[in-house]
């Protein structure tokens, strides 16, 4: 024991280094096997690791952002009685600010910035608190401005992504913003998809969101029904990047039920028919999406059944950035995290070291 204490005393970080690695290991691990308790001990891990270093540690950065990563995928697939969303946001702030100290600021500085504002997107949609959402836009924006540090396509693309999704939100739930803010999460859209000629699963996602934008232009201005055509435009070029995308196809089977509610085109109802028959295949009964197909569907039959006066456009689109993100599962440990919701549930980015 006291031998123990001695060698502690003149290598304080003697087991630091093992412990990152043990860490890393079992994250890797979890993302092949979502065992909890592989999770959990790499929580330990990292956790002794964060305890027992600081910031003289070289590898310090790296053990607070690995371990922000662990903590966010425990609370993403475990957090339901606990949000820890606040604790990685702050270990997300701490390595930055470690890092902006240094210049030029390490490389993988965009890409935790990416991961801070989808935390904070995380966030959000856990808690509502007041702020979140432009927190997550300052991030985002940040993430393609810097100047000391080269951004790659995939980091801007994800960037543009990211304060799109968030601008998008914010339109709507609040109102009193004004149009514009749409528009320039739709240009943002853009230039993520001419950034991702060569990702089809980054450009399937920009059409989910640029889907949603003409969403909320819809639900904003009732009249504008072009804005149901682009959002059904939209979502049939995601599905043709990434076939068989449940949320995609309840969103498109909304959009076309909503568009026939407002132009009582019979073909329309039928898509929306047959659209919701792809996603009950596609899910489980029981999953949230599931239920909410089953809904959508009893509302199709309603309509059919008792005629075009039953429901109102509001109670038959209800179509969000929130939806599109429903039950759609992790892409896995070492994908760069986007979250409007769960649009794309991909965990951050883990920094190698």
């Amino acid at each position: 024991m006291c031998l123990n204490w001695f060698w502690n005393l003149i290598f304080p970080w003697r087991f630091v280094e093992a412990d990152l690695k043990q860490g890393d290991s079992m994250l890797k691990s979890y993302k092949k096997t979502r065992k909890r308790e592989e999770l959990l001990e790499a929580l330990s891990s990292y956790n002794k690791a964060y305890s027992s270093s600081g910031e003289a540690h070289s590898q310090f950065p790296t053990i607070i952002i690995n371990y922000a990563i662990a903590l966010h995928v425990f609370n993403e697939h475990f957090g339901a009685e606990k949000d820890q969303s606040a604790d990685v946001i702050r270990l997300f702030n701490e390595a930055l600010a470690i890092w902006d100290k240094k210049s030029p600021r390490p490389k993988g500085y965009p890409t935790v910035l990416i991961n801070l504002g989808n935390a904070y997107m995380f966030q959000y949609h856990k808690t509502k608190a007041p702020g979140t959402v432009q927190h997550a836009i300052e991030a985002f924006d940040k993430a393609r401005s810097l100047e000391d540090v080269p951004i790659s396509n995939t980091v801007r693309a994800t960037s543009f992504v990211g304060s799109a999704s968030a601008i998008c939100i914010s339109c709507e739930q609040d109102k009193t913003l004004e149009d514009k803010q749409l528009d320039k999460a739709m240009i943002y859209l853009q230039d993520a998809i001419a950034l991702s000629e060569k990702a089809p699963n980054m450009q399937a996602e920009c059409y989910r969101k640029l889907a949603s934008c003409h969403d909320v232009y819809y639900q904003r201005h009732p009249e504008r029904t072009n804005d149901l055509n682009e959002a059904i435009i939209a979502n049939k070029k995601a599905l043709d990047l990434v076939e068989d995308h449940p949320t995609t196809l309840f969103n498109l089977s909304k959009e076309y039920f909503a568009r026939y509610a407002a132009t009582k085109q019979q073909g329309d109802l039928e898509l929306a028919e047959s659209t919701a028959e792809e996603v009950q295949e596609l899910v489980e009964e029981v999953s949230a999406l599931g239920i909410k197909v089953q809904d959508l569907q009893r509302k199709i039959k309603a309509y059919k059944e008792q005629g075009s006066t039953m429901l109102s456009r509001d109670t038959m689109l209800s179509i969000s950035p929130m939806d599109s993100g429903i039950e759609q599962p992790p892409n896995g440990v070492g994908d760069a995290m986007i979250s409007s919701e769960k649009v794309l549930t991909a965990e951050p980015e883990e920094i190698q070291h």
